[in-house]
């Protein structure tokens, strides 16, 4: 691992969203017929992309779940994750799919994937390695820090895909309550591969559902029970810094 300045750190994240953006259009170009196709394409080739650039540059080491963190330290991360799940099963009208199944796959595997390992597994752990020495306000700091970034990040909606300005805007805030809520998840667990089916799950219900998420004020709701579990997570000072000094690397 090596500690990266700030503006390395900003430079990569401003980097993966044009790879991202540069193979949206050369896999509409080539897969003109197949969304499938399309999907994997873009996905794929970003991701060894960000893959070679962190090798051979930002040097971060992703977490998959192989550190020695305790039950103890899990358990909540769990159960919280549990409790996301009830309660997208819970909002499920089984009368109505929103959209094809093939297509909604296609959306979530990609962004949970490649999102998580950007977002998290570089940014927020550059960031950490970056201010981790300084104490637990600044790891505080790279969770907000990361999670406003991973939001902003979906203004490409607005300025590429022709999403409307407002929801554009409901989509960067609720992007960013989940960013709170996987970087807690992804300190407590050292798990990535957790938060990019937490992040799958998430992206799969709300396309392929009727819920109630399709109404703006639960998802506000949702947005805030994300912080409240993300407090709840953090809220340990000794034991952030004891998982960050002993498994954030």
């Amino acid at each position: 691992m090596k500690k990266k300045s700030v503006f390395s750190i900003l430079s990569f994240y401003f980097l993966q969203i044009i790879i991202l953006i540069l193979f949206a259009f050369i896999s509409q170009i080539l897969f003109r017929n197949s969304e499938i196709l399309s999907v994997v394409f873009r996905y794929a080739l970003a991701l060894l992309s960000i893959f070679l650039i962190n090798k051979f540059w930002l040097k971060q080491e992703v977490n998959f779940g192989f550190h020695n963190v305790s039950i103890k330290d899990q358990y909540s991360s769990y159960f919280l994750t549990l409790l996301i799940f009830v309660a997208y099963f819970y909002s499920f009208r089984p009368n109505d799919l929103a959209q094809p199944l093939t297509d909604v796959l296609c959306f979530s595997i990609g962004p949970g994937i490649f999102e998580e390992y950007v977002n998290r597994g570089l940014i927020l752990t550059a960031l950490i390695n970056k201010f981790k020495e300084k104490g637990y306000i600044y790891i505080l700091m790279s969770v907000l820090i990361s999670s406003f970034l991973f939001g902003l990040m979906h203004f490409i909606n607005f300025i590429f895909m022709a999403q409307s300005l407002p929801n554009t805007i409901v989509q960067v805030i609720n992007a960013t309550a989940f960013g709170f809520i996987a970087s807690a998840i992804y300190i407590r667990t050292k798990n990535i591969f957790l938060v990019m089916f937490i992040h799958f799950f998430t992206d799969f219900s709300v396309g392929i559902l009727n819920t109630i998420w399709d109404n703006n004020y639960a998802l506000y709701m949702l947005d805030i029970l994300f912080i409240l579990f993300t407090f709840l997570l953090l809220k340990s000072k000794n034991k952030i810094n004891v998982l960050v000094n002993n498994h954030i690397n």
